[in-house]
């Protein structure tokens, strides 16, 4: 092991620690190749305002740079934990991606790190022996300032579980922090519980220093009853499969073994959090780690046991940048004989137009490619919109997914998700960014059912929030193509109830009390969240919906899917605004649908004729095309080419844009609610 006094000189110039470090570390390798790239700040009072801030796990660390004034999180970048288990190592690997994330350190206030515990946290030694031996008993604190050239206050460190819970909290509103708990869900659980915003490690219905994950439960610790690892190994005794936690996630959708595991794994987590956090009467618990990725698999399950408590359980909404904000977080706000705290307020989201940032200007239109969506009642052809040989029956083509990769511009290669997590306010624009709460709004899928679709209901924003999911399901369908006899199931005959309802799923006779309406191209349908609904075969549908897939099955038609008959009768409404849409006619467009979530509207250009559309509303707008193709050009920007069963994004940050059709052109531009976008004449 190394001591502090061993670290001291090890602090060189730029260029001698790329050519001493990059034999033994990757990261610093790859920082060497782009050391010209690398701005070394100047010192001066706005970027005092930024902290350094690194996410210690257990197999890898993130780091980031996070501003003081609105916690404006930028430059996330993350390594594997070096190879070599030495912690001389452990700090070089900490200075390279300092380097990589900040350049110069001395331009920084300081160091924020979250660790997981046992931990002197004041002192700054870790007390683990059985994770990251080699750093148990060294002074991080001093090895650290030593390194970076800092003095040992500007080094500050914050327990993971506690930093996870000031990042959240970050995000909440003042009357929303009375009592909050926050629970990480991984290879263990751990837990912190915070008061008025402050972190506590005591006090009634606080466990010895907040942590729960030892308290004796059912013969046992809490941990080893509900944790990833117990996860697997449940699912390791029903099929005899040795699989991670996210490849039984993944095997869900078809494998009622890791369905079975899941449920399990939310009844035992709920009960456990009866037992251990129940006493302190928490107004929230906010469940994050890599498990809760795949809450909608368990929390169902967890809801149910938290029934009559009063509590809300809520999901992440920073995922994995929380550790990273509430790092940052309790650097701001600690000070002498002060507990870390969130009463920094913030958005906490990342930001840019920074120092580190990238200007709003530039973010262009940009091309999505589709994702699809395998489904039992799909099609192996989906000719004449796509044609890719298939190996499994496709029912959706999601056009909007967050796993949908770009494929024009300078963003080519990311996905959705990844830009928006990078540039959300460029991307969803000022009004998105208020009213969608940071997250891309609406999903827009190409359905092919062959096959009828299950009868489903989904939920509304305020069933699926007290369940831990940050929005409803409420979407419409236009429908594209239809053959003779095409048909949607839309609600319920007059006089049915939720008793008649549940015996005629018990007796298979459900499809006898659906309104069944017959369909043709270009109509339009609401179906607003809790109506009951299906789908027929023969037809093509442009579904346009609030970014949700929370779906609960009542009827399958004696397929061996899940049925979700409880949640799905608390879900329905017998009485909706459900049905078919009068489209508006506009001089040029007609506009197909205006409702809360969603407005619609189809243009139809003949061959060479242009469109000049302003963006009033502030958010971001969708164009999709389904018959010709067009060019979508913003002012300063490259021309996107707009293809057939494609979507091209605009960001709400872009003011102006024109159609221009090669050929005659039918498209449709969907966007977010807000002052609808006027046509200027040419």
């Amino acid at each position: 092991m190394v001591s502090a006094g061993d670290m001291g000189g090890m602090k060189t110039d730029l260029a001698s620690f790329f050519r001493e470090a990059a034999s033994h570390s990757p990261l610093a390798e790859e920082a060497m190749h782009t050391a010209g790239h690398t701005r070394l700040h100047a010192v001066d009072s706005e970027l005092l305002n930024w902290v350094l801030v690194f996410d210690v796990g257990g197999s890898h660390i993130s780091a980031g740079v996070c501003q003081r004034r609105e916690l404006a999180l930028e430059n996330v970048v993350s390594s594997p934990l070096p190879s070599r288990r030495l912690a001389q190592d452990f700090i070089e690997l900490l200075f390279a991606l300092c380097l990589k994330v900040a350049g110069n350190p001395d331009a920084i206030i300081g160091a924020a790190l979250d660790f997981p515990g046992p931990f002197n946290y004041e002192v700054g030694t870790s007390l683990m022996h059985h994770k990251l031996e080699y750093l148990c008993n060294v002074n991080l604190k001093t090895a650290i300032a030593q390194r970076f050239g800092y003095a040992p206050s500007q080094v500050r460190f914050v327990n993971d579980a506690a930093a996870f819970l000031l990042g959240e909290l970050s995000c909440l509103t003042t009357a929303q922090l009375h009592k909050t708990v926050g629970v990480t869900l991984g290879t263990g659980i751990g837990s912190a519980f915070a008061i008025e915003g402050q972190i506590v490690t005591s006090g009634p219905g606080v466990p010895d220093g907040g942590e729960i994950w030892n308290l004796p439960y059912q013969g046992s610790t809490v941990e080893e009853r509900v944790s990833g690892k117990v996860l697997a190994a449940d699912y390791q005794s029903r099929t005899g499969k040795q699989s991670t936690v996210a490849e039984i996630a993944m095997a869900a959708a078809s494998d009622p073994a890791a369905r079975e595991t899941f449920e399990q794994f939310g009844t035992h987590l709920g009960q456990a959090l009866n037992y251990a956090v129940a006493k302190f009467c928490p107004q929230t618990i906010i469940l994050g780690g890599g498990i809760s990725r795949s809450a909608d698999l368990f929390l169902p399950a967890v809801a149910r046991e938290l029934d009559g408590s009063g509590i809300s359980l809520t999901v992440s909404r920073l995922s994995d940048r929380a550790p990273l904000v509430g790092a940052a977080v309790s650097w701001f706000s600690q000070g002498p004989g002060k507990h870390a705290s969130a009463s920094v307020t913030c958005n906490a989201l990342p930001r840019s137009g920074t120092a580190y940032g990238k200007s709003m200007a530039q973010i262009a239109p940009f091309r999505l490619a589709p994702f699809f969506s395998p489904r039992p009642w799909g099609s192996l052809d989906l000719s004449p919109w796509y044609t890719q040989k298939l190996s499994a029956p496709i029912g959706e083509s999601w056009l909007t997914g967050k796993d949908c990769v770009i494929d024009t511009g300078e963003f080519a290669g990311l996905t959705l998700e990844q830009l928006v997590d990078k540039y959300p306010a460029e991307i969803l624009g000022a009004e998105g960014m208020r009213n969608h709460d940071r997250e891309f709004p609406l999903l827009v899928k190409l359905l092919f059912p062959q096959e009828k679709l299950s009868v489903q209901v989904h939920p509304d924003d305020e069933m699926a929030q007290t369940v831990g999911l940050p929005h409803g399901k409420t979407e419409c369908w236009y429908v594209l193509t239809a053959k003779p006899g095409a048909v949607v199931a839309l609600g319920l005959h007059p006089g049915a109830t939720l008793e008649t309802i549940r015996q005629a799923v018990a007796d298979h006779t459900l499809e006898q009390l659906l309104n069944w309406l017959p369909i043709s191209e270009g109509d339009m349908i609401y179906v607003d969240a809790g109506t009951v609904h299906s789908i027929g075969p023969g037809s093509v549908i442009l579904e346009t919906q609030q970014y949700s897939d929370s779906t609960y099955r009542l009827y399958d038609y004696g397929r061996p899917r899940v049925l979700n008959v409880d949640a799905a009768l608390r879900a329905l409404k017998l009485r909706t605004d459900a049905g078919k849409v009068t489209p508006v006619h506009h001089q040029g467009y007609d506009e197909l649908i205006s409702k809360p979530y969603f407005v619609i509207e189809r243009h139809d250009l003949a061959k060479g004729e242009t469109r000049r559309l302003e963006n009033k509303t502030g958010t971001v707008h969708l164009v999709v095309a389904f018959q010709g193709t067009a060019r979508l050009q913003a002012d300063g920007a490259s021309a996107v080419e707009l293809e057939p069963d494609r979507a091209i994004v605009v960001p709400g940050s872009v003011a102006e844009f024109t159609l221009i059709a090669k050929e005659d052109f039918v498209g449709v531009q969907s966007m977010p609610p807000g002052r609808m976008p006027q046509q200027q004449p040419q």
